[in-house]
């Protein structure tokens, strides 16, 4: 703590301004906050620069079209728009007044085009109650020289959940200190496109921000970069991309990435220069990860296959050397179980006997290269003609085929694969095969049968019909095709509380009386129906959650996504939910 404290005072003594009036631990950077409390907002209007702006009763700051005013005399750590209210209701700009004029405002509305000044210090600071920044894209900062603190709040209670800064050019700003600090509800940030050239300081930018996950300077040189303490302290990103870092030859990167503790995948560029004391965090040992670095290489970040770093400074201490990585490379936390991709193998050629056709193998695959469904073999004569079928699967639609789908059989062997891909386009109940390891469920009466080929001896448990929340749900391991020529499911019993839990068999795969158990055409609106609720998360996986909604909720829906061989509802406020038909419904 001594030390800590001591660094930040050092920067207090180079004109580097700290945010808060105290100094506060890196231990205590994440941290729940209470919701400040909405203060009633005073109708009130104004005049800043050339623009007309109004605050209305219901807390919405609209800004007319114009040129916004440059600061003078801006209390450290206060904003501009707070300051100008506190003036247009008769009072004295003090941190309390403008904290408490700030506290009115619960959206941000740009009504034309808004040319932002210069110095953007502070521009929409303490305005932690607003939930949502309206038409942002209009907001033009190309004369910005800075932004610092431009969207700081004190407390770490800031509302918004993402921030549309895509479009903002940065290409003459040099400071960008403390301009996220305290937005503790931020999941999304798009600053992919970002000129940062000309950026000379990126001081605990990103502070209190612990709800958000990913930050992809993906145009981002920072060839002017020379201070970076906390840059990405005390948020909650894991993921951090820099492919095209190249500061100065001089750069340090001091306590860059110190208290970045959840900092799991980090990519730099070959231009990249580190120096001593970065503070990037070395993995605990625990049963996800065995606590070392490891580059990708020619891997995947489930299953790197590059060098392995004890530490994290062992990671950044390749970018203070002559020979450095010379191109591109992401590091990962190794994981302990990896996520191996099994190799895609041809069938063998086999030469048959010259008075004998060789087999012609289908297969059926999705975009991954996963096998959908078993192979199949075609047999005939030499010279005699073939066709491989077709099959449709629920959620994907054919994108090509490879080999030729009818042709004759030959004394060579041959292979047609039919390559599918997402289509979250088409769904519902239709007359389509769910593909291995999706989930289907039953809409009607049905059996678990032994075998293939339904009889009354074969036959282990009847499913009732029940209503849709109570429909039985199976996994589909496998297909078949009965005697008869029936299509059925090899599957197995996911009905946690049935005495059938865990059980394999077949059912059929008729639609009428089983379906997708998942969504797979985007809802605009959806309701909960399941009776304990569901939650809402951040991540697709349906971890770090967010919100519960109780049943009979209805849900407004932004997109669906794929997730394994199931499907996620993307909520309008960026967050993940299931797309179960049995814990929701689609709603007008």
């Amino acid at each position: 703590m001594k030390k800590t404290a001591g660094l930040l005072l050092a920067g207090l003594a180079l004109g580097l301004i700290q945010p808060i009036g105290e100094i506060v631990s890196p231990e205590a950077w994440s941290q729940s906050v209470a919701q400040a409390a909405v203060v009633k907002a005073t109708p009130v209007t104004g005049r800043y620069g050339t623009v007309t702006w109004r605050l209305t009763a219901d807390g919405t700051l609209h800004l007319g079209a114009g040129q916004l005013g440059e600061p003078t005399n801006l209390i450290a750590n206060t904003g501009q728009l707070a300051t100008q209210i506190v003036l247009a209701q008769g009072g004295t700009p003090t941190a309390a007044t403008t904290q408490a004029a700030a506290d009115q405002v619960t959206s941000v509305v740009l009504d034309g085009p808004v040319k932002a000044p210069e110095d953007a210090t502070g521009l929409f600071a303490q305005l932690r109650n607003v939930t949502a920044y309206k038409n942002l894209a209009q907001l033009d900062t190309s004369e910005t020289t800075t932004m610092k603190t431009m969207f700081l709040v004190n407390d770490f209670d800031g509302s918004p959940t993402s921030l549309d800064v895509s479009h903002f050019d940065t290409s003459k700003v040099t400071n960008m200190d403390f301009m996220f600090y305290g937005l503790s509800q931020l999941t999304q940030l798009d600053v992919s496109h970002w000129d940062t050239g000309n950026v000379t300081s990126l001081m605990s930018t990103f502070r209190g921000d612990e709800s958000l996950t990913t930050l992809d300077f993906a145009a981002g040189t920072f060839a002017s970069l020379s201070n970076v303490m906390y840059a990405f302290g005390g948020a909650g990103v894991q993921t951090i991309r820099l492919p095209k870092f190249a500061p100065p030859s001089n750069f340090s990167g001091f306590y860059m990435f110190t208290n970045a503790s959840e900092l799991s995948t980090l990519t730099l560029g070959p231009a990249t220069i580190l120096g001593a004391s970065t503070g990037l965090t070395t993995p605990k040992a625990n049963d996800t990860y065995t606590g070392s670095w490891q580059a990708v290489g020619d891997g995947t970040a489930q299953n790197p296959l590059g060098e392995k770093f004890a530490t994290g400074s062992a990671v950044a201490a390749q970018y203070n050397q002559a020979d450095k990585p010379s191109a591109v490379e992401t590091y990962v936390w190794e994981p302990v179980d990896r996520a191996i991709e099994p190799p895609v193998v041809e069938p063998p050629v086999v030469t048959p006997p010259d008075n004998t056709a060789a087999p012609v193998s289908v297969r059926y695959v999705d975009d991954k290269q996963q096998t959908l469904t078993s192979d199949r073999t075609l047999t005939g004569q030499l010279g005699d003609t073939y066709t491989a079928e077709q099959l449709t699967f629920d959620g994907y639609h054919l994108a090509k085929i490879e080999g030729a789908k009818t042709g004759t059989f030959s004394k060579s062997a041959q292979t047609v694969t039919f390559h599918y891909a997402p289509d979250l386009a088409t769904g519902g109940d239709g007359a389509t095969v769910v593909p291995v390891n999706g989930v289907v469920y039953a809409t009607k009466k049905i059996g678990l049968y032994r075998t293939k080929t339904f009889t009354k001896q074969s036959r282990q448990f009847f499913y009732a019909k029940q209503s849709r929340t109570q429909r039985p749900m199976f996994v589909v391991t496998g297909y078949a095709t009965s005697k008869n020529g029936h299509r059925r499911y090899r599957v197995r019993d996911v009905n946690h509380h049935s005495k059938m839990a865990g059980k394999t068999g077949y059912i059929t795969a008729n639609k009428a009386y089983v379906s997708s158990a998942y969504y797979a055409k985007r809802q605009a609106k959806i309701k909960v129906i399941n009776a304990q609720g569901i939650n809402s998360y951040r991540q697709v996986a349906l971890k770090r959650k967010v919100k519960h909604y109780r049943k009979g909720q209805a849900l407004k829906v932004k997109k669906i996504v794929n997730y394994r061989k199931t499907t996620r509802f993307v909520l309008t406020n960026g967050q993940y939910v299931t797309a179960n038909k049995k814990l929701v419904i689609a709603a007008e």
